[in-house]
Formats: C-alpha cells, sequence, structure tokens
C-alpha cells in the first residue's frame, strides 16, 4: 500500500520499482520513474485523489 497526497504512480522493471507523487499524474509518474532509476522502469498505474 502507498500513501499520496494529490497524486501517485507506481513503476516498476523486472528488477526495480519506483513510487512517485506530485501535484498532477504527470509529475508523479516523473517522479516514480526517476525513483526506479533505470530506463526499463513502466509506469503500471498513475491515480489522483477523486479519480473513479
Amino acid at each position: 500500500m502507498v500513501w499520496f497526497e494529490t497524486c501517485g504512480a507506481y513503476a516498476e522493471s523486472k528488477k526495480y520499482f519506483g513510487i512517485g507523487w506530485g501535484a498532477d499524474r504527470e509529475a508523479a509518474a516523473r517522479k516514480a520513474l526517476d525513483t526506479c532509476s533505470v530506463k526499463s522502469c513502466k509506469i503500471l498505474v498513475a491515480v489522483c485523489e477523486g479519480d473513479k
């Protein structure tokens, strides 16, 4: 489980993962990819408060 304010995202590769949060979906996704730190990481989910 991951807690975030506003928007959050999760990225992973075969060996690594990253999580991110931000004011919008794109900012959260960028941070998740940055924390995953390998080019093979892909965003699996990005959600914002109020998404249904």
